[in-house]
């Protein structure tokens, strides 16, 4: 899907999109002929775990550190719980995670 598609499922502005992209929360996209992104579905799913983790509490930095190590295959419960500090909100994302996790797209 283009990046406006996904913009609209999501709720989140183009820019803010490509800004994550920039960041490395999210990968970049393949690339049609015409040079447009491509997005595929778990694009979506990514982001909503990112809303769900800055609604916790999370900031960019922790979110992408969780990315980063769930990316390389690595189980996040241990790092994520020293991210947490007991905070039950970022358990909530920690959860929403877990449904990210299970259906990579």
């Amino acid at each position: 899907m283009k990046i406006g598609e996904l913009a609209s499922r999501t709720d989140f502005p183009t820019r803010t999109i490509r800004f994550w992209e920039v960041e490395g929360l999210l990968s970049a996209p393949a690339r049609t002929s015409s040079g447009y992104r491509d997005y595929d579905d778990h694009a979506a799913d990514r982001i909503a775990f990112i809303r769900q983790s800055q609604t916790a509490g999370l900031t960019l930095a922790q979110i992408r550190q969780i990315l980063d190590v769930a990316d390389d295959g690595t189980v996040v419960t241990d790092h994520f719980a020293a991210l947490h500090d007991g905070n039950d909100e970022h358990q909530n994302a920690l959860g929403g995670y877990d449904v990210y996790r299970s259906d990579p797209g």
